[in-house]
């Protein structure tokens, strides 16, 4: 197995995304596309994440996914990825 991906309700009403991913698939665009595919399932928006604020490559992974840094908690950052708005476009 490559990794997985989950979502959940948070306890204060937000929905999050957490992953994990095998290191021997780290660095080949195979998380990326693992996102991608989960979030054509999952449809709840808005989506938040909160990877460890050293985690640049999840971090980038979120960026390209379409999520957008909305700050920090802590030693997390935290990514939150928005409905669409109306003619706009969210590309990876």
């Amino acid at each position: 197995m490559a990794g997985s991906i989950v979502a959940w309700d948070a306890d204060d009403g937000r929905r999050f995304t957490g992953y994990w991913l095998g290191r021997g698939f780290w660095g080949r665009g195979v998380g990326s596309a693992a996102m991608r595919a989960f979030l054509e399932r999952e449809r709840g928006r808005p989506l938040y994440a909160d990877p460890h604020e050293g985690n640049t490559a999840s971090c980038r992974l979120l960026e390209r996914c379409g999520f957008v840094r909305e700050g920090t908690d802590g030693e997390y950052a935290v990514y939150v990825l928005r409905p669409r708005q109306c003619g706009s476009r969210v590309t990876g």
